[in-house]
């Protein structure tokens, strides 16, 4: 079985992380790609988890109810504490075994601070590293397969940004969500 992982925050999870998910699994023929919401992300120790983890766990499972080949594991929100990548990559050969192939989805800024990763000398052997290459990037480092993705202006960040504006939000979260991102995320 081939499997994609999209690790991250998704605080909250939006259209472009779909998007991404759904491009990756067709251009390189995925069986399933997984999501993987941080605890702590190793990169931003400073992150407080502003929303309640489970509550961005919960958005993430009802933003996947209609699509059978993505899915979310809970493993490093369970776990608590620092989500290093090299752990939940090991987690998950426990889980769905050590010969399928995993794909780890990348997005082209952190190609060039892989090194700053726990283990990632072991990492590499374990996993293929999937940059994902967007319509502006100029230059593609051979070394990683890539997907091309199309330029979308969607982020975590804005959406937060927007709401403590109180401005709308559709078409940048699920239509599903939006309700409860807007109440929940407004409170802050």
């Amino acid at each position: 079985m081939r499997i994609g992982v999209l690790g991250g925050t998704f605080d909250p999870i939006h259209n472009g992380h779909l998007r991404l998910a759904i491009e990756a699994k067709e251009q390189l023929s995925l069986d399933k790609i997984l999501f993987v919401p941080a605890y702590i992300p190793p990169h931003k120790l400073n992150y407080n988890d502003k929303k309640n983890s489970k509550i961005r766990l919960q958005l993430i499972k009802k933003t996947l109810v209609p699509f059978s080949k993505l899915d979310v594991i809970d493993y490093e929100i369970k776990k608590k504490g620092i989500s290093y990548t090299i752990d939940t990559v090991m987690y998950l050969k426990q889980k769905f075994g050590k010969n399928q192939k995993y794909f780890f989805l990348l997005g082209s800024d952190w190609t060039g601070k892989l090194n700053t990763w726990k283990d990632i000398d072991l990492l590499k052997k374990e996993i293929t590293f999937v940059m994902v290459k967007r319509d502006s990037a100029k230059e593609t480092d051979n070394s990683f397969l890539t997907i091309d993705f199309p330029i979308m202006e969607i982020s975590s960040s804005l959406i937060r940004a927007k709401l403590k504006k109180n401005q709308n939000i559709r078409g940048l979260v699920p239509d599903k969500i939006v309700t409860v991102v807007q109440k929940i995320y407004s409170l802050t």
